[in-house]
């Protein structure tokens, strides 16, 4: 059964979340403008505001933001004391909000405001005609049906895009339905995330998808945005930990006394550094690896890279790649390969709990608590409906509408009532659904799919290697991979590819390389195209 919007039983809060999106979003303005109207509202004081707001977006083309507490202050000697009481305390609650308009998930509240209007249209529509009809006042009811067409079609999903209007609601700079992208080179090749995607991160057993799911997730938190993450692999204690140690990049007692004690990590590197042919004068190495050490590559076909120890006087270079827009590309002077080197670390601090609620403090607000939320299950003890119901929970209990949701992963939830697991349409069932949340919640899904056993020994994975349900790409906007020999693996490196976008040309043969430190729960040091 297909997840749809729940109407909120709370007439009074839908009408407060109505009003604060009027306040601060042009776009919620635009989009509801033709089908509101003042006496849809039931509070006496949102009423007011409402047609405060409506008057300012008339003259000046957007919300009002933080203006309307000016308003408020020329308008408030015309009110009742109690009213502009309950306005002022209306205000003051929402001010947090202004700072968040770039994340407000629009789409979404539009849908939910329009699910009003009409809901409220009808209501009206009904006492009214009644009241008429009992008056025996029948022609006239007669009218209010024929206007309350009107009504429908302006509160209606259908829409003409050749329309005046909607072409002027159309979100050209596409600032509603983006979301983010990820950091550097990886951000470069999947572009930016929207709102309504399904994505999924694809790799065999034990490849790290889960680090780069949390990864996506607190790429999305420093965004602004709102993320909510349901694993169905771990428990509590180990997702707060990893979080702790990716926000600190800290360790844990029981982790200190099981790391060495020089702690190595990846840094970015030039083959013609190591291999000692850039002639470069900026280059900060005056010799190269492989001279002394032997063979370029190893049995595998990847360059082979020594621990700093070993030669203690090379230093690795990126001024190429640090210096790109300096370069004149047409001489062909832009001579940066990507390679790697090591540095090391010998002490790593270890995690307290001060120093967790210091990092935190960028993201945690008292009075609203941080943009993320989390939520764990036992595997195979939950399925869509749980899921479905924790988010109407986070919404009408917290005010929390989710921009990315991380779901880890969709094979593992347990089947619909009536369903088992040999039944071969219950994973096509389960990630139909997970895009059916997409659409209705208007934010990014994000989840993890195991790939086959034949991608296990395969240097890169191949669209084919989807497990299970072959229909589940029938449902995905992104699909990308991780790809990782035991060599990358122990040398902290891995490669990413796109097997599939529904909306951008890719090519699946153009990867990028990721540096890593999973020890200090770093997955995405850096990142650059080989």
């Amino acid at each position: 059964m297909a997840f749809s919007r729940k109407r909120i039983s709370d007439s009074d809060e839908i009408e407060k979340r109505i009003l604060t999106a009027m306040i601060v979003s042009d776009q919620f303005c635009k989009s509801v403008r033709q089908s509101i109207k003042k006496k849809y509202f039931k509070i006496d004081y949102i009423k007011d505001l409402v047609g405060w707001i409506l008057d300012y977006f008339d003259k000046y083309g957007k919300s009002p933001g933080r203006s309307i507490r000016d308003i408020f202050v020329v308008e408030q000697e015309r009110l009742k004391e109690a009213e502009a009481k309950l306005i002022e305390y209306f205000l003051e609650d929402i001010s947090d909000e202004y700072e968040g308009t770039e994340s407000l998930n629009v789409n979404y509240l539009v849908g939910n405001a329009k699910d009003y209007f009409d809901k409220r249209s009808h209501e009206i529509l009904f006492r009214d005609g009644a009241n008429l009809v009992a008056a025996g006042r029948v022609e006239e009811a007669k009218k209010l049906l024929d206007k309350h067409k009107v009504i429908v079609r302006e509160t209606g999903s259908v829409f003409d895009p050749f329309s005046p209007e909607e072409i002027k609601n159309f979100d050209i700079d596409e600032k509603v339905n983006t979301l983010f992208s990820m950091p550097g080179a990886l951000g470069r090749l999947m572009g930016y995330m929207q709102r309504s995607w399904l994505l999924a991160v694809t790799a065999p057993e034990k490849r790290g998808k889960s680090w780069i799911l949390e990864e996506i997730a607190f790429q999305g938190i420093i965004a602004g945005l709102k993320v909510f993450i349901i694993s169905l692999e771990m428990n509590k204690p180990v997702s707060k930990k990893r979080i702790y140690k990716r926000l600190t990049g800290t360790v844990t007692k029981r982790d200190l006394e099981e790391l060495p004690e020089v702690i190595q990590y990846p840094i970015f590197d030039c083959l013609n550094n190591q291999e000692d042919v850039c002639t470069r004068k900026q280059r900060t190495c005056d010799r190269g690896i492989f001279k002394e050490l032997g063979s370029l590559t190893d049995k595998e076909g990847y360059i082979k890279v020594y621990q700093e120890k070993d030669i203690k006087k090379y230093k690795p270079c990126t001024w190429c790649r640090d210096n790109w827009s300096k370069i004149n590309k047409k001489e062909d002077e832009y001579k940066y390969e990507a390679a790697y080197w090591f540095r090391d670390q010998k002490s790593v601090k270890l995690m307290t709990q001060e120093l967790v609620k210091k990092k935190s403090k960028i993201f945690y607000s008292e009075k609203r608590g941080s943009n993320l939320r989390m939520r764990t299950f036992p595997a195979f003890s939950a399925n869509s409906d749980n899921i479905k119901a924790e988010l109407d929970t986070l919404e009408y209990t917290e005010n929390f509408i989710p921009d990315i949701i991380i779901i880890d992963y969709f094979d593992i939830q347990k089947p619909e009532k009536g369903s088992s697991f040999s039944d071969r349409s219950v994973i096509d069932a389960i990630w139909k659904m997970g895009k059916n949340i997409a659409d209705v919640k208007q934010c990014l899904v994000v989840t993890a799919d195991q790939s086959n056993k034949a991608s296990r020994s395969k240097q890169s994975v191949e669209s084919s290697d989807t497990t299970e349900d072959k229909r589940k790409d029938a449902h995905l906007d992104v699909r990308i991979a991780l790809n990782q020999t035991a060599r990358e693996k122990d040398d902290m490196v891995m490669r990413v590819n796109v097997l599939f976008h529904r909306h951008r040309r890719f090519n699946v043969n153009r990867e990028v390389m990721i540096l890593q430190q999973l020890d200090l729960a770093q997955p995405l040091l850096d990142s650059e195209f080989i």
